[in-house]
């Protein structure tokens, strides 16, 4: 048995990666793997996300988070838990000098949608996301809708009236498309293609209900970038064993350059409570750091 600490940065613009970071940690604990856990909040400002920058200056953005993370932390592994920043890394010169190992959630939704076998896919993700076209598949009868901009500070808020006026919207499109092109609306998989909108999957099969789609198969990016992180892990630690006498030690934190809603941090920390009470934790006691990038 080999004690080795691995360190890890998740990063995302928001709060949706931390149920994934929660996940791993569990996993984490299970293998009995050594990490310590960063959750870097790429969000820029408060006022001015992702969604509402140009091209050009996302990366830029976003480049500035990145090459933070690696001058402040130096992870073995950074894992972009974000669909939106996963595109925008793709499309940055970072991207082509990183020495960094680093895996994005890009991947895992992509070999989702291609092992997927049903009649029809409605994909929902961010208007970056569905406008790179980047989980687009001419072999699969995949129906694109982009979200609202606001839907992922919507459930992070927990204000569930607009959650199911934007799923409405959503729906509204997504049936529109599906009558368009005369495709199956009872043989459909869902495709949640940003990290937030796991947390409220439910609600998504049921507002498609209200729209005769029928939801059979949920195709969630989350579960299985975890699963994917957790095979690099394994390749660098030299074993991973289930050894319940030897609790790993891992240390978690969290941090940002701007201030969490006292709602956003109560509602996802009772998120990530359920798999990883020390995510929950790390998240509650947050470090706010204005100049982090």
């Amino acid at each position: 048995y080999k004690q080795m600490n691995l360190k890890i940065v998740f990063t995302d613009s928001g709060l949706g990666g931390l149920t994934i970071m929660a996940d791993f940690a569990k996993l984490a604990e299970y293998h009995n793997i050594n990490v310590d856990l960063i959750y870097f909040n790429a969000q820029y400002s408060d006022d001015f996300g992702y969604k509402k920058m140009d091209g050009k200056t996302q990366v830029e953005v976003f480049t500035n988070a990145l090459t933070s993370m690696q001058n402040l932390y130096k992870p073995d592994i950074i894992a972009i838990a974000c669909n939106t920043l996963s595109v925008v890394y793709q499309r940055s010169e970072f991207s082509k000098q990183n020495k960094t190992k680093l895996i994005d959630i890009i991947k895992t939704g992509q070999s989702l949608i291609n092992d997927n076998s049903n009649g029809s896919i409605i994909q929902v993700a961010m208007p970056t996301t569905i406008e790179s076209g980047i989980y687009l598949n001419p072999n699969k009868k995949i129906v694109g809708v982009a979200s609202d901009d606001s839907l992922p500070g919507t459930i992070e808020s927990g204000n569930n009236q607009k959650i199911d006026r934007i799923l409405e919207t959503v729906f509204t499109q997504a049936k529109s498309e599906i009558d368009k092109r005369k495709l199956s609306n009872t043989d459909v998989s869902l495709f949640l293609g940003c990290t937030h909108f796991p947390i409220i999957a439910d609600r998504f099969i049921e507002k498609a209900k209200d729209f005769g789609i029928q939801i059979n198969t949920l195709l969630n990016p989350n579960a299985k970038f975890s699963q994917l992180l957790l095979n690099e892990v394994s390749k660098k630690t030299e074993q991973i064993t289930k050894d319940t006498e030897k609790k790993p030690k891992k240390s978690i934190k969290v941090v940002s350059r701007l201030k969490f809603k006292d709602l956003e941090i109560k509602n996802i920390s009772a998120i990530a409570e359920k798999q990883s009470p020390e995510t929950a934790q790390a998240l509650i006691n947050y470090e706010l750091k204005p100049d982090l990038f």
